[in-house]
């Protein structure tokens, strides 16, 4: 049995054929005449004959009575008239078959894992790093080197200077800049460590403002906002992307709709000499950015 493979089915096994009628249907209707002579007779014998052979006596009879048996008819003869008809017979043949159709049955079975193709990527894709320093000079302006090539501009600072235009921000939403390439969560405006909406350990003073402290709100007259620097280099999370560059300047918050401009972006530390911000290395697909082999990296 064959077996058509794209669309599964077989070939038709065909029955016998049935013949059945279907009915009667007159074509044409016409009649023949026959006449056979049978001279002079007598009336006795032509009343035999028509009795014999089951035929109508048409003999005209005599004015006032009958014929006897004894007259005699001359020019008697047997007139024979014959009808026939053409009769078209109707039929209709049908037959019938079987057709199978063969549908698949996937079974799978996990085997386990297996490496089936290894590539060795030469270049670092692009992806932020969270970068968090301890005892290094307070209230001093850094740079930073990644395998001695300054990145400075691909820099994100946990502690943004803005001006407000609109609004008042809220802890925990999403800001997005007006080019949308930078995306982040907004932490507590004096978070250092811990739950972006509860840290453990907070910042006491602004490293940009000597003397200026750090409110636990924001409000109209903000000039920080802190990054959430933790899920911006998150690779599992993925939500949050980007740096916030020279071309970030409008700052936008999703839930809130406040509305900043960025001020200025330096990486300063705090009164104690610490410092957290976050890297993004380049794409290297894109021929004006600097490209990093895969490897061991210095940041200084």
């Amino acid at each position: 049995m064959g077996i058509d493979v794209q669309t599964g089915f077989s070939e038709v096994d065909w029955g016998s054929w049935q013949t059945d009628f279907i009915g009667e249907t007159v074509q044409n209707t016409w009649t023949e005449s026959n006449r056979q002579n049978l001279g002079t007779i007598t009336n006795a014998e032509a009343n035999d004959i028509a009795s014999n052979q089951n035929i109508t006596n048409t003999i005209p009879q005599a004015q006032g009575g009958n014929f006897s048996g004894d007259d005699f008819i001359t020019d008697a003869a047997i007139l024979t008239n014959t009808t026939f008809q053409d009769i078209e017979v109707g039929t209709h043949q049908s037959r019938e078959g079987v057709q199978y159709q063969v549908k698949p049955v996937v079974t799978s079975t996990s085997l386990g894992d297996k490496i089936v193709s290894r590539d060795i990527i030469p270049f670092m894709r692009k992806r932020n790093i969270e970068i968090i320093t301890h005892r290094m000079k307070p209230r001093t302006r850094f740079y930073v080197y990644f395998d001695d090539i300054d990145l400075t501009s691909f820099v994100t600072p946990k502690l943004l200077e803005v001006r407000m235009l609109s609004g008042t921000f809220i802890t925990g939403e999403t800001v997005i800049d007006d080019m949308y390439e930078f995306k982040f969560r907004l932490a507590a405006p004096n978070h250092k460590e811990g739950p972006y909406n509860a840290p453990t350990k907070t910042l006491a003073l602004n490293p940009y403002t000597p003397g200026a402290g750090m409110p636990s709100e924001y409000s109209t007259s903000s000039t920080i906002l802190n990054v959430d620097t933790a899920s911006l280099a998150s690779q599992v999370e993925g939500e949050f992307k980007g740096h916030v560059g020279r071309g970030s300047r409008t700052l936008f918050g999703a839930t809130s709709g406040a509305e900043c401009e960025v001020t200025d972006i330096r990486l300063i530390s705090d009164s104690i000499g610490s410092l957290t911000c976050c890297m993004q290395i380049p794409d290297p697909n894109f021929a004006s950015n600097p490209k990093f082999e895969t490897g061991t990296k210095t940041v200084r």
